[in-house]
């Protein structure tokens, strides 16, 4: 059975922050048992259905549809870190490195993103740290040096994972890469081959 229901939806551009954009009312029909799953959760977030729906239909829109295109898989968090606990270093290392050079021109076309280190950070690490529990992820710039951090609950191998993949991709538009790697976080020093305004805190 279906109900109609007036709930807000965005818009402009998923890419941004929900909270910032233009609220606009369209009249859709929902499944009943969707609405009521919606409404209980909602609840149980201390939010309201039309947030709830917002940020539902935003990751499935800038992060869950682009990433259908390339059968993407899965893990628990447990699963990922036994994984990752039997892999020697030199191991975990050239998989990064394997994967970075085979998946991120496609990860990043998907996401709508170019070869520059602002598409990059907006277009990739923004959605990549929301969404996919890699890490979440914050980029703060002085002058023309970024600083990117990423942080995770992972231990350290993970973080040697991480530092191994972004190397290869920050490698290609920058002058200057510095990489320092702790337990549960990676943080980059660039200087990017072009100049870029960004707009993060």
């Amino acid at each position: 059975m279906k109900n109609p229901v007036n709930y807000p939806v965005k818009e402009t551009s998923v890419m941004n922050d929900p909270r910032r954009e233009k609220a606009v009312r369209r009249t859709f029909s929902i499944n009943e048992n969707i609405l009521q799953g919606l409404e209980k959760e909602s609840d149980r977030r201390n939010s309201n259905p039309s947030a709830l729906l917002n940020q539902v239909l935003a990751k499935w829109l800038s992060f869950d549809s682009p990433l259908e295109k390339i059968d993407p898989v899965t893990f628990t968090r447990h699963c990922v870190e036994a994984l990752v606990s039997k892999m020697d270093t030199d191991t975990l290392r050239e998989i990064a490195r394997d994967q970075a050079m085979r998946n991120f021109g496609s990860l990043l076309s998907l996401f709508h993103g170019n070869l520059s280190i602002s598409s990059i950070i907006e277009s990739y690490y923004d959605n990549f740290g929301k969404y996919s529990g890699w890490y979440s992820f914050s980029c703060e710039s002085i002058r023309n040096l970024y600083r990117l951090t990423f942080h995770h609950t992972k231990g350290l191998k993970w973080s040697q994972f991480i530092a191994e993949y972004n190397h290869v991709i920050l490698d290609k538009v920058s002058e200057r890469v510095e990489c320092h790697v702790d337990n549960n976080v990676v943080v980059f020093n660039i200087v990017p081959k072009q100049k870029v305004i960004l707009d993060y805190q």
